[in-house]
């Protein structure tokens, strides 16, 4: 299809994002980490920190390990020109995600692939449910705009280019992918895979090698930032990482029926990794289908290469923070469609039904992902829709009860759900902290009124091990002395260390 008309059709992905992401944007409000990360920052007004500080350390001051200085940056100036408001990012994302969608297309029109193809690509990375985790996800900046540097870098990858022009290129584009995500930080062999299909085994070769430069070379600035490296997050047992892994690649046909923002990771277990084997093995059917078509059957294997390679940092992650969001399937997904959408389009060539399929895949994704960009409103909104999908599920209890009690919504009924949740929550889950959760439930109770529940909690984290407030004796005797304990209160209080005035 080559009349103006059918280039059309590129521009109906574009229609589709606006129309199904725009209006919950402009009407939303602050969730998950958008709270104490964008709608106030420590440093308002000071955006060149961003570079040479932790990015949670100079947007909120609680420090940490992570640093994405590209997105911060970028949210940061966005912020300066448009206000500090929900709808300012937002707007943000649904632009970077519209660059997304442009350049996937433009990558399956570079490689040869009809209109009809890179509309179908433009489609499904608007449409998949997957995009509906992240896009209107304002904090979630980071993948968006990772997924626009990393299909930048496959385009450079692939283009005409001497081998150390080749590996500079790379190399520059994968320090910018890891200062918006250090999950980057893996991607040499995706982008070796782009090179090779393209111009052969030496292009692989640079480019795989400017790229693994470039992830050495984030990796020391981020520790010469932050003082702190990932090798915790390392640590866990092989088996898990597999299963998490195999889990994601399984959402990549459509999300499982469960939670997608709070589904909790059990050790040694994942719902979706057969579904995830699956993928694996339909890949390798249509790798060994595309034989005849060697071109088309390398630029394949670079799209699979790419698809396994991205998961990997998810597979790692999971098991560490214990949360298994659906958000983890966006990279791989965006990989795959960019760079596979012409080959599969090459395999089904003449084939009317195998497009009916697609397009009936498409339309069964609509519903779901314009269902979900409107859960995102805030955070009472989201967690109850996470508890429709697990009633038992103790992270959206608990974040659902957090909210009608700091919210003062129903805070009798918000307090006796977050104590139950608490004690539901498993121990090596990092997100949420449940000690941290704990912390913050007692606190809220006293404030409350509901002086024997904080004095319960305060006592359930002075016995159990690991981190201790430095405010928790202070608790603890306010709390005696609400209930009339004064002499126990006078003694609780000789540990009291009085908050810092700001």
């Amino acid at each position: 299809m080559r009349t103006p008309a059918a280039h059309l059709l590129l521009v109906c992905p574009l229609v589709v994002l606006a129309v199904v992401f725009v209006p919950s944007a402009l009407d939303a409000g602050w969730v998950l980490d958008d709270l104490r990360a964008l709608s106030r920052h420590a440093h308002d007004g000071e955006p060149w920190g961003e570079w040479t500080n932790s990015t949670y350390g100079w947007s909120s001051g609680d420090g940490g390990h992570l640093w994405r200085p590209l997105p911060a940056f970028f949210q940061h100036l966005a912020a300066l020109a448009a206000g500090r408001t929900p709808a300012t990012f937002r707007l943000a994302n649904v632009v970077l995600h519209a660059g997304v969608v442009l350049v996937a297309m433009s990558l399956v029109r570079r490689t040869g692939g009809s209109v009809g193809a890179a509309a179908f690509a433009g489609t499904v990375l608007v449409l998949h449910p997957a995009v509906a985790e992240v896009v209107p996800w304002s904090s979630d900046v980071f993948d968006v705009m990772l997924a626009l540097v990393l299909l930048l870098a496959a385009a450079r990858a692939q283009a005409p280019a001497s081998p150390w022009r080749r590996a500079a290129e790379t190399l520059l584009f994968t320090l910018a992918a890891c200062l918006c995500k250090e999950s980057a930080a893996t991607a040499a062999p995706a982008l070796a895979a782009v090179a090779w299909a393209a111009a052969g085994w030496r292009a692989g070769l640079g480019a795989g090698l400017g790229s693994g430069v470039g992830a050495g070379s984030f990796l020391l600035l981020h520790g010469a930032v932050t003082g702190q490296g990932y090798g915790r997050a390392t640590g866990s047992p092989v088996w898990d990482m597999l299963l998490a892994g195999l889990d994601t690649l399984g959402g990549l046909p459509t999300l499982p029926a469960r939670a997608t923002a709070a589904h909790l990771f059990e050790p040694g277990a994942a719902a979706a990794a057969p579904l995830g084997v699956v993928v694996l093995c339909s890949a390798s059917l249509v790798a060994w289908l595309l034989r005849a078509d060697a071109p088309a059957q390398r630029r394949w294997l670079a799209a699979v290469v790419g698809m396994v390679v991205l998961s990997a940092p998810a597979a790692i992650g999971i098991p560490f923070i214990g949360v298994q969001a659906s958000r983890y399937v966006f990279q791989p997904l965006v990989w795959l469609v960019a760079l596979g959408a012409q080959p599969l389009a090459a395999l089904a060539a003449g084939r009317q039904s195998a497009v009916l399929l697609v397009v009936g895949a498409c339309l069964l994704w609509a519903p779901r992902t314009a269902t979900r960009v409107g859960e995102f409103q805030d955070n009472l909104t989201l967690f109850s829709a996470e508890r429709q999908s697990e009633p038992d599920n103790p992270y959206a209890r608990a974040s659902v009860a957090r909210h009608l009690t700091v919210a003062a919504i129903d805070r009798a009924a918000g307090l006796s759900m977050w104590a139950e949740a608490l004690d539901d929550l498993p121990a090596h889950i990092r997100v949420p902290d449940p000690r941290r959760e704990r912390w913050d439930l007692a606190q809220a109770a006293f404030l409350a009124g509901a002086a024997p529940l904080a004095l319960q909690q305060a006592s359930r984290l002075r016995a159990e091990p690991g981190w201790l407030p430095e405010q928790l004796a202070c608790l603890e005797a306010d709390s005696l002395d609400a209930l009339g304990r004064h002499e126990d209160a006078a003694g609780a209080a000789r540990g009291c260390v009085p908050a810092a005035r700001p």
